[in-house]
C-alpha cells in the first residue's frame, strides 16, 4: 500500500483493512459488507466483467467489536467494525468509492447502512522490481 498521494493506492494480492465505528439500535449480526465501486463504472473497460468494477470488503463476527452496550433510547450502541478485502488480479486500475454498507438485521433481512461514508482507495499497478548495478569498474 501507498498513502503519497493521500488516497491510499494497493496493488493486486494486497490486503485491505478499514476500520469504522458506528451506531446501532440492535445486535449486529455476525457480517458486515461494505461495497466499492471503480469510479469510471464498466464504461471504462467494457471488455471486463461487473465484478472487476466491485471490491467487497467483509466483516465477520471477530472483526465486530461493540464498544459500548445495547441501550433502548438512541444512539443505542457503538461498535468498531474492522472490513478486509484483498485486491484480486481481475480487478480494473483506478479509484474505488464505498457506495454500500450493510448487515443484516434481527430477522435475517438486509439492512443498509443510513449514511454512506467517502472512503476511497485506489488500486494501481505493481511497480516494477528492475535489477539495479550496485558495483561497475572498467576491466582490462
Amino acid at each position: 500500500m501507498d498513502q503519497t498521494s493521500g488516497v491510499p493506492e494497493y496493488s493486486v494480492k494486497d490486503a485491505i483493512a478499514i476500520r469504522v465505528t458506528v451506531e446501532h439500535d440492535f445486535q449486529l449480526e455476525r457480517r458486515v459488507v461494505a461495497r466499492f465501486e471503480h469510479e469510471g463504472g464498466k464504461e471504462d473497460a467494457p471488455e471486463r466483467s461487473a465484478n472487476d468494477h466491485v471490491i467487497d470488503l467483509v466483516a465477520n463476527a471477530r472483526d465486530i467489536t461493540q464498544d459500548s452496550p445495547l441501550q433502548t433510547t438512541p444512539p443505542g450502541a457503538t461498535s468498531t467494525i474492522l472490513l478486509r478485502g484483498k485486491v484480486s488480479g481481475k480487478k480494473s486500475l483506478g479509484e474505488y468509492r464505498c457506495t454500500h454498507v450493510q448487515t443484516k438485521g434481527p430477522g435475517g433481512n438486509p439492512i443498509p447502512f443510513d449514511q454512506v461514508p467517502d472512503i476511497r482507495f485506489r488500486v494501481v499497478e505493481k511497480p516494477d522490481k528492475r535489477p539495479r548495478v550496485t558495483r561497475w569498474e572498467y576491466a582490462d
